[in-house]
């Protein structure tokens, strides 16, 4: 299966660089600014724009194509965090700067979020979707039980600048393997953008199986 094996790759490096962040960033803030609400401004804001922008995400993967819209959420999420990195080494990362990076860096969050799954059963014929959705789950698992030690780790060892450092070094690699990627699927044609996305989230209110999905979800998310 062409471009499978780098679509794998790069959904394996973003999700362990992902899951190193949500320990690096906490720890880094806590040490660099002894904040426990700016930690938790920060992380708020490195989730919470995106989610508002969400469904103009979804409706821009279903018009262009996902690979390039990807790629571009990983190298602008490298960016961000290696400017944390560079800015707080040179001790001129204001706590103002740091909120703001992280809120335009969530802006593109959903574009890998749901675009990368969405690329499974385009790039895999339909009678392997269930291996797919089997190594799609593995390597979510595999970057929850390593990311997160990592980013812990290299915080002890290094300080908070190198894990968030390393983070975007992941990120970046894994924008790179997209590279190798095609999207297969055919692009749909619609009304105005923001026309479709209230639409769409009309339509998952109205539905009580998505609704509960999304609860669910949500739920889990912050039990974590």
């Amino acid at each position: 299966m062409r471009g499978f094996p780098g679509l794998v790759l790069s959904q394996l490096l973003g999700r362990v660089a992902g899951q190193m962040l949500r320990v690096s960033l906490v720890l880094f803030v806590l040490s660099r600014y002894h904040s426990p609400q700016l930690a938790g401004a920060a992380t708020f804001l490195l989730v919470f724009p995106g989610l508002l922008v969400a469904p103009v995400i979804g409706v821009l993967l279903d018009r262009h194509n996902r690979t390039r819209l990807i790629t571009i959420d990983y190298l602008i999420g490298a960016a961000a965090l290696l400017a944390i990195a560079g800015l707080s080494a040179r001790h001129a990362l204001a706590p103002s700067v740091l909120l703001a990076i992280c809120g335009v860096a969530s802006i593109t969050g959903p574009l890998s979020w749901a675009g990368l799954r969405s690329l499974f059963p385009a790039v895999v014929p339909g009678h392997l979707w269930e291996r797919a959705n089997a190594l799609d789950s593995s390597s979510d698992v595999l970057a929850t039980v390593l990311g997160a030690p990592i980013g812990g780790l290299i915080v002890g060892l290094a300080g908070g600048e190198w894990a968030l450092a390393a983070s975007g070094v992941l990120l970046a690699l894994a924008g790179a393997a997209m590279l190798r990627v095609r999207d297969p699927a055919i692009k749909a044609r619609g009304g105005p953008l923001l026309s479709e996305a209230w639409s769409g989230l009309v339509y998952v209110l109205r539905s009580r199986s998505l609704v509960g999905l999304a609860l669910t979800f949500i739920t889990f998310g912050a039990g974590w």
